[in-house]
């Protein structure tokens, strides 16, 4: 990828020319929740029970962490690659929770845990954080995208967020699949990625918090709560934008619509809106001389 072309007039210049880098895809740590992801997700049909059901066991794990060896070296092995790695190896060595040191680190890892109970960072499973690139195949449909875990590729349906996403177009319902040769022709043995298409009008990273292929990781699920998450935004064949928010469909609770009609003032503003987002600017390689407006 060549990001600035040499210019042949600084030639006599001496330039420096290396590939360095600057991180490398990794296995995934514990993953949680925030304050935002549970709007969307809710938002978007899975209910609040689920994140209740979070809260429960994450409150209950860290209040028997003090009482409990199972429990104590879960909390303590979230923070083994921090500051507190002591903490795992003397509870794996037997030396009993009633310990003075002990039973202090473990109290205080334990109101940190709570802390971030309150600002709504759950501990949540079969979810990941995945470094992003494209499909060096060009095989993906633009709705399509290869999840390389530890145990290889995932196929099924995933939900793809980009913190700090704050808007219901910053997390999508992709489709995993396996791409064959992938591994032997590509990546190797390289793990824990997600692979994007390069196909389609707009690149997938993109509409994510406006995200791209440098080195941005993604959160990514495969959790169950993926089956009640449904959340779209598309065009009828009569013109009429629908938002839709897909919901548990009962006789009280209903899903909402939010309908546009086309050739209505909304509807050009949200058009035009649409055209300046994804056009260049026609005025970027003039110079003032040259502008027809000046001429």
């Amino acid at each position: 990828m060549v990001k600035v072309k040499a210019d042949p007039k600084l030639s006599w210049l001496q330039s420096l020319s290396s590939l360095e880098i600057v991180s490398t895809s990794r296995q995934s740590d514990r993953t949680s929740t925030s304050r935002t992801l549970i709007s969307l997700l809710h938002y978007g049909g899975v209910k609040a029970e689920y994140f209740m059901e979070l809260l429960h066991n994450a409150i209950e794990g860290v209040a028997n962490a003090c009482y409990d060896f199972r429990h104590a070296l879960k909390l303590a092995s979230r923070y083994a690659n921090m500051e507190d790695s002591m903490l795992e190896q003397m509870i794996h060595s037997g030396i009993p929770l009633e310990e003075p040191y002990l039973l202090s680190r473990l109290n205080f890892i334990a109101k940190q845990e709570m802390k971030g109970f309150r600002e709504g960072k759950l501990p949540i499973d079969e979810c990941y954080h995945l470094m992003g690139s494209t499909d060096p195949t060009g095989t993906l449909k633009p709705n399509e995208v290869c999840v390389i875990l530890d145990s290889g590729q995932y196929s099924g349906d995933v939900l793809v967020f980009k913190y700090p996403g704050l808007h219901f177009g910053d997390i999508h319902i992709l489709t995993a699949r396996q791409i064959s040769g992938l591994e032997k022709n590509f990546v190797g043995y390289s793990k824990n990625a997600i692979l994007f298409p390069t196909s389609g009008k707009r690149s997938l990273a993109d509409e994510m918090a406006n995200s791209d292929f440098d080195g941005d990781e993604y959160w990514v699920s495969k959790n169950h709560m993926v089956s009640s998450f449904r959340f779209s935004f598309y065009v009828s064949s009569l013109g009429i934008f629908y938002f839709v928010s897909a919901m548990t469909r009962t006789a009280s609770h209903k899903p909402h619509y939010y309908v546009w009609l086309a050739g209505s003032l909304t509807s050009q503003l949200w058009s035009c809106w649409l055209d300046q987002c994804f056009q260049e600017p026609a005025i970027a390689g003039y110079s003032v001389s040259e502008s027809p407006a000046l001429g």
